[in-house]
């Protein structure tokens, strides 16, 4: 080859260099899923999708009695400012029986005093979505009641009921006494927690709600991710970021990721916001405690001021009980 035409693939070269675009790369895991540009979707998945409802309640089905039953109080959950705490019941029992109706709940404090108390007719309904008043079946043997405070859910032949207790001096209790309809006894439940706030505090505002007892699974099943963001430590305005997102299934459920949910991408949250669909077909369905890791990039807008800025992803899906998104500080010089 001539000097002439090395000088020309000389030229090339220089010339390609110049016009590539500098990439800031995470540390690639060992294995993820690879980004791919899919324009956003824009789908509204219904969350009930698929959801078999509550089992029906055999004829001749006892009434469930208290010395069957046990509970724990679940994950909570925030809406205009109420609170919502749902207990979730489960038949240790030996058969299967029924329950209906509004349960009673009182709140005691290590000393056994009472705090709050919602029995009869006081306290009936929450401002949350509330299910019909009708027969719930309690199956025996259904799978053992979570940590307390640590899902939101539980499994189907158990009961859910919503649970509202608020006092703006936030009163320490240890446990909750739950009354059965009709007369059939009361049971304890460990319950260490503090009431929740209201927008009306501070004052001497109380109050205590409870909803009926409802089927766990008769509403939609929600699902619980984690989210945890691995991204490079800084990048240079008008370059591509790689970086890598990987989500885990916390919920008892498992998450049918079709169809493909869209995410959203940019800084501090608000800024220089890029949408995509999510590259899910290759995992699947997410089983509980079962993980997936995705390849992101990102391009850093030409006009962005230097700084550190937070590098934020969040995940656009109706099916996740609290959404799902993480952030990385991600230096701009």
């Amino acid at each position: 080859m001539g000097a002439a035409g090395r000088i020309l693939i000389g030229l090339v070269l220089v010339s390609m260099a110049a016009c590539a675009t500098p990439l800031a790369v995470a540390s690639a895991p060992k294995s993820f899923i690879p980004w791919q540009p899919l324009p956003a979707a824009h789908q509204s998945v219904d969350p009930a999708q698929g959801n078999p409802g509550a089992p029906v309640v055999p004829a001749g089905t006892p009434e469930c009695d208290a010395a069957q039953l046990e509970g724990v109080g679940l994950a909570g959950g925030a809406a205009a400012g109420n609170v919502d705490w749902p207990l979730l019941l489960r038949n240790k029992g030996a058969s299967d029986c029924f329950l209906e109706g509004f349960a009673d709940v009182t709140v005691l404090d290590r000393a056994g005093r009472v705090l709050a108390a919602a029995v009869g007719a006081t306290g009936r309904g929450t401002f949350f979505s509330d299910a019909a008043v009708k027969p719930v079946l309690m199956v025996h043997g259904t799978p053992a009641l979570p940590a307390a405070f640590q899902a939101r859910d539980g499994y189907a032949g158990q009961a859910l009921m919503n649970f509202s207790w608020y006092d703006c001096q936030q009163p320490r209790a240890a446990m909750l006494v739950i009354g059965l309809p009709d007369g059939r006894g009361s049971f304890r439940i460990a319950y260490a927690t503090e009431a929740a706030q209201n927008p009306r505090c501070p004052s001497s505002f109380k109050s205590i709600a409870r909803g009926p007892l409802s089927a766990s699974g008769e509403l939609a099943p929600y699902i619980d991710l984690s989210t945890e963001l691995n991204a490079p430590a800084q990048a240079k305005p008008g370059t591509q970021v790689t970086y890598y997102v990987t989500i885990r299934n916390q919920s008892i459920h498992d998450y049918t990721m079709q169809p493909c949910p869209d995410y959203f991408e940019g800084f501090d949250g608000k800024q220089y916001l890029q949408e995509y669909q999510l590259n899910c077909g290759p995992a699947g369905t997410l089983k509980p405690g079962a993980s997936a890791t995705f390849e992101m990039r990102l391009d850093v807008p030409k006009g962005i001021t230097s700084g550190t800025r937070d590098l934020s992803w969040n995940l656009s899906d109706a099916r996740l009980a609290g959404g799902a998104g993480a952030s990385a500080p991600l230096r701009i010089s």
